[in-house]
């Protein structure tokens, strides 16, 4: 069967997975999706699509007034893996009656091939705003929810495939930091999340697996503690960036997502064995070369090799085929996320990266706690 080039949609509610619309057929094609990151009157969050001739809908219509009111603050990124050109477009000159799309910037990458786009998640919140080092010292996290990670792989002569990796303001289209590794090749995966990159290419020359990670600082003092602007960069953030080895082929890479933040990371990387086994986002971290990593529990000592622990594969003895994604909610519990994997088997799992420190223990003692509460009244 061949399936329709022009767009589908699909609505049923994720509460009990029933669909009243069913499968609506539209008759564009559908170059990108966002999310409004506005609720309207029933609290709902509307969809905005853009056709391949730049033409904007929104779903459901009604939300369209309020789409007009925040069209100042509204930008959206197109990737054309064709042609190699990532743009960026805001809403700007729309109308109360029509929703209109303004091109502002564009990144040719040619003869470049755009092989992996990703960009943070859109319900994200950074919950401390810079990294304690082990003498004390503050480093503040450039935290800029518009970047947009970008890996590209170029033919090259004499280093064959030279993959390059570019972190990019969606709104300005500026590219804030950019590196290359040669003889690197697909498969190409990428996290982003707060300040820091995680991703990890085949590396022709070792004939391994590597994983890099990267992570974007201000410095010691912090530009603006409240508000972000885009337009406001005055100078390019500090980078730091790590390489390990990973003893392993990954399949799709994703980061755990909490209510507030506050919960430590976990990368989720699913594996050809049909594993999907959980890292700590501080083993991967970045360590500063000045500053010595003292017995802190938030400072690892670096190891090349990234451990692979049986006891860190959440789906147990549960092997998964052919995963084809990772996908990640959080939970009402700050300490838990959850985690669907698909693919040819469905996995549905929760992780808690930092246990479960808002949820009481079975054998806790409540008749105790209410003959104090009583006591004391």
């Amino acid at each position: 069967m061949q399936l329709p080039k022009k767009g589908v949609m699909f609505q049923f509610d994720p509460i009990t997975g029933i669909s009243n619309n069913g499968i609506h057929r539209l008759d564009y094609k559908i170059a990108q999706t966002m999310l409004v990151p506005h609720e309207d009157e029933n609290n709902l969050k509307s969809v905005i699509v853009l056709s391949t001739d730049n033409k904007v809908f929104i779903y459901p219509d009604t939300s369209r007034q309020l789409a007009y009111q925040h069209r100042n603050n509204l930008f959206m990124y197109v990737v054309n893996s064709n042609n190699g050109i990532l743009a960026g477009y805001n809403f700007r000159h729309s109308t109360e009656d029509v929703l209109k799309v303004t091109p502002i910037w564009n990144i040719n990458v040619t003869p470049s091939k755009l092989v992996a786009v990703k960009a943070k998640h859109s319900n994200e919140r950074v919950h401390s705003q810079g990294r304690v080092l082990p003498d004390r010292s503050v480093y503040y996290k450039y935290v800029n929810p518009n970047l947009i990670a970008v890996a590209s792989i170029s033919e090259d002569p004499i280093h064959k495939h030279v993959l390059n990796v570019y972190l990019v303001d969606g709104v300005t289209g500026f590219v804030l930091y950019s590196t290359s590794h040669k003889r690197a090749k697909e498969p190409i995966h990428l996290v982003h999340s707060e300040n820091w990159l995680v991703y990890s290419y085949f590396s022709e020359r070792f004939r391994r697996t590597e994983v890099v990670s990267v992570e974007l600082y201000e410095g010691i003092v912090q530009s603006n503690s409240s508000v972000f602007s885009s337009h406001a960069i005055s100078s390019l953030p500090h980078a730091l960036s790590q390489s390990y080895i990973l003893p392993a082929n990954p399949l799709k890479m994703a980061v755990t997502l909490t209510e507030r933040g506050i919960t430590n990371k976990f990368l989720l990387i699913a594996l050809s064995n049909g594993g999907v086994i959980e890292i700590p986002w501080l083993l991967l971290q970045p360590r500063f070369d000045d500053v010595p990593c003292g017995p802190e529990e938030s400072c690892i000592p670096y190891m090349p090799e990234i451990p692979l622990p049986s006891e860190a594969v959440i789906n147990y003895n549960q092997t998964l085929g052919n995963i084809r994604g990772i996908e990640i909610a959080p939970a009402r519990l700050e300490s838990t996320s959850h985690v669907l994997i698909h693919g040819l088997d469905l996995f549905y799992t929760k992780v808690a990266p930092s246990k479960t420190f808002d949820v009481l223990k079975e054998d806790f003692d409540h008749l105790m706690i209410v003959l104090v509460l009583a006591g004391l009244i």
